[in-house]
């Protein structure tokens, strides 16, 4: 496929990969034709146009150099693993589940636009440096966004995808970023997503900080309860934390 003019986000494809997302199950599903096995964003390669530095939409990836700039490589994959925990806890159906799944591991996409010295710095973030990386949520959906306008098909998931990647640093008490939105006012796909999201950082190890052991993550995701997550989330996570921690060791194990 041709590269477009600049700030134009061009996909590997416009129907779905052919092989099969694997923590997909049997259902009519949707796919994005960006999609890897991987479940990983396989935008050709990432390329900044130097005219628009801050601009999401000059940017592209693949899933090898994702790796690269994501420090904790295996958390995209991660996160659409508990998604599909939840999403059974929540009874909803197959083919829901499955778009969930798919688009959690795009949540950070917007990173790709954040330098990689501060990504990867072995210390605190200083406030400058903190309002840089929150950027990531906008200028994720807004990759989004672009993206969707190349699926002529129109099967793709995009609605949720976009709401994922913007709202999963929202907060339960209206604290959180980028509109503060509060309670049910956030999307409950996004609500799904940073319960799975804060679990996996916690036990994650980045840069900056040693991962946690599961024992630890319950009590901190026990303390985020109707502050940073919300509650019926929680109730959700603590019903399923053995096999929260199952799948986080089995990740662990196989990097």
């Amino acid at each position: 496929m041709q590269t477009r003019s600049k700030s134009i986000l061009v996909p590997e494809g416009l129907r779905a990969a052919q092989a099969p997302y694997q923590f997909l199950e049997r259902g009519e599903g949707r796919y994005f034709g960006g999609f890897t096995a991987l479940g990983v964003c396989s935008w050709r390669t990432i390329t900044q146009d130097p005219e628009c530095p801050n601009d999401a939409c000059g940017i592209r990836a693949n899933e090898a150099e994702w790796k690269q700039w994501i420090p904790c490589a295996s958390h995209p994959q991660s996160c659409g693993i508990y998604i599909r925990v939840i999403g059974r806890s929540l009874g909803m159906g197959v083919n829901e589940i499955n778009d969930l799944v798919q688009c959690a591991p795009l949540h950070d996409i917007g990173k790709l636009v954040i330098p990689e010295k501060i990504l990867n710095a072995p210390r605190a973030l200083t406030p400058e440096e903190r309002r840089i990386v929150n950027k990531h949520t906008t200028m994720g959906a807004n990759l989004i966004r672009k993206a969707r306008k190349t699926d002529v098909a129109a099967r793709s998931p995009w609605e949720i995808a976009i709401a994922m990647v913007e709202h999963h640093h929202e907060r339960w008490d209206g604290r959180g970023y980028p509109k503060g939105l509060k309670g049910k006012q956030i999307p409950k796909c996004a609500r799904m997503l940073a319960l799975a999201d804060t679990y996996d950082a916690i036990r994650s190890e980045r840069p900056y900080k040693k991962g946690k052991p599961h024992e630890e993550a319950i009590e901190i995701i026990k303390e985020e309860a109707g502050c940073h997550l919300d509650p019926e989330m929680v109730e959700i996570f603590l019903d399923n934390e053995t096999e929260f921690g199952e799948i986080s060791q089995g990740r662990k194990d196989c990097r």
